[in-house]
């Protein structure tokens, strides 16, 4: 598992600095709306197994991403507030269609993932193409990969260990690697700033 993580960091990493400092805006947008696709099923695959989430939507949710900057920027608050209630109507239609087989769980399963996933991607090229996005897209990324890097790190070292004996254990370990991460992230940024 850690090779794999260390393999694909390689392989990966070089391609998204390529990508973001390279890449003209058309082919950043599908890059993320790959990424969305490929984060949206493993969030459907993680969650299926108790519901069933409307995943065809879902999937065409992540097509928006894609021509985030083929609509015109005045239209995209627009086709957002469009899209929205859109969704909303298809995913009940499912419902009424498919004799309450999809019900109600179903449905907010898969408006969370939507607005959750999506949203959170969309975020990127949006931000990528704002005044200084270039400078400012490093700055997330790396936020991102420095408290992941510092969970996984906290969490093979405290994973296996007691660490403290109280009523309440899971709060005070929570404390202790949200704490721990949040400093890890923190030096990790100032690095990058700094440099």
């Amino acid at each position: 598992m850690n090779v794999k993580r260390v393999v694909s960091s390689l392989v990966l990493f070089p391609l998204v600095v390529v990508l973001l400092v390279f890449g003209e805006t058309h082919l950043v947008d599908f890059a993320f709306a790959i990424i969305a696709l490929m984060a949206l099923h493993e969030y459907f695959v993680a969650l299926g197994k108790k519901t069933r989430p409307i995943k065809w939507i879902g999937y065409l949710a992540c097509v928006f991403i894609a021509l985030l900057h083929v609509i015109p920027k005045e239209s995209v608050v627009k086709t957002i507030g469009i899209a929205l209630p859109s969704v909303f109507l298809i995913m009940f239609l499912q419902v009424i269609l498919t004799n309450m087989k999809t019900n109600f769980n179903d449905v907010v399963v898969t408006f969370f993932g939507i607005f959750y996933v999506l949203g959170c991607i969309l975020f990127l090229p949006l931000l990528l193409n704002a005044n200084n996005g270039r400078f400012l897209i490093w700055y997330v990324l790396f936020a991102a990969w420095g408290t992941d890097l510092s969970a996984f790190i906290v969490g093979r070292c405290l994973g296996l260990r007691k660490t403290q004996i109280h009523k309440n254990k899971s709060k005070q370990i929570y404390r202790r690697l949200y704490w721990r991460n949040s400093r890890h992230s923190n030096i990790f940024l100032n690095i990058y700033i700094c440099s």
